[in-house]
């Protein structure tokens, strides 16, 4: 299972690369039926939280009126190509590179990753390039392209079915409020 879902799943990220801005946090929010099917909402991957299960066949679609749209054929073999629904513009085509790849991102190092690549799209400036999964874990890294260069998205740290997956960094962040501070030893 290359994208876990169950209500309380939880994704930080980290990023990198041009414009890189604070954390993102991808979670499973609630479960619901459609059309007596069991969707799961998923909020922080795109701008609007959104609806998706996996099928029998091993694919992430997501709920739409008009029918289920394809994200990710995990099911297929390496090799095999499919045009992704995900929101996210210009992405075009997507193919399945490897399922052995070795990626390392803060939470850890993971051994036999599924390695998606994603097809010049319409658009130069935008769109996703490459993301790799782990099976157990989900989304480890998503590049994507951008106006200045590609930006990444690192898997800090995971809570799947209640098990922790987290690497041994310790960081934080602090936001200011204005650009210089002085010493006011005035009573």
């Amino acid at each position: 299972d290359y994208f876990p879902l169950a209500v309380g799943n939880q994704w930080v990220y980290v990023q990198r690369g041009f414009a890189p801005g604070g954390q993102i946090t991808v979670q499973v929010t609630n479960a619901g039926q459609f059309n007596g099917v069991t969707y799961f909402e998923l909020s922080g991957l795109s701008a609007e939280p959104v609806w998706v299960r996996r099928t029998s066949a091993g694919e992430i679609v997501q709920w739409d009126r008009a029918g289920d749209r394809l994200w990710y054929a995990f099911g297929s073999p390496a090799g095999a190509s499919w045009r992704p629904q995900l929101p996210v513009p210009c992405t075009e085509q997507a193919d399945l590179m490897t399922r052995g790849a070795d990626v390392e991102v803060p939470a850890g190092r993971f051994p036999s990753a599924l390695v998606i690549r994603y097809g010049n799209g319409s658009c130069a400036d935008a769109g996703l390039l490459e993301e790799a999964f782990a099976p157990g874990v989900g989304l480890l890294r998503r590049a994507e392209q951008t106006i200045g260069g590609p930006r990444y998205h690192e898997l800090a740290y995971a809570r799947i079915g209640g098990v922790l997956v987290a690497g041994s960094e310790l960081s934080f962040s602090l936001a200011i409020d204005r650009p210089l501070y002085y010493a006011d030893f005035m009573p």
